[in-house]
């Protein structure tokens, strides 16, 4: 049974604690994530890529042409270095 928002969040800060989850609370938040990366695809009509390199550079472009800077910072997280090159700031 998936966790709910709530737990998911308390594996977060257990995670972010120094604490390492369990490997079933791992799965769990590796499941939320996944699902919530399938959400925005289908919200935004882009699939959302994992991981890093030119097909993320790529991504953040066109996202943010499609889209502005601005909403793409309430999906992504933009103090990376390949962001704001992308974003050319």
């Amino acid at each position: 049974e998936p966790y709910t928002d709530a737990e998911i969040d308390a594996i977060m800060q257990k995670a972010l604690s120094g604490k390492t989850p369990t490997v079933a609370e791992q799965r769990q938040f590796k499941h939320a994530f996944l699902k919530e990366m399938e959400k925005m695809s289908e919200k935004y009509g882009m699939t959302f890529p994992k991981g890093a390199g030119s097909q993320v550079d790529d991504f953040i472009r066109a996202f943010a042409d499609r889209y502005s800077a601005e909403e793409l910072k309430k999906v992504a997280k933009t103090d990376y270095k390949n962001t704001q090159k992308a974003l050319n700031i």
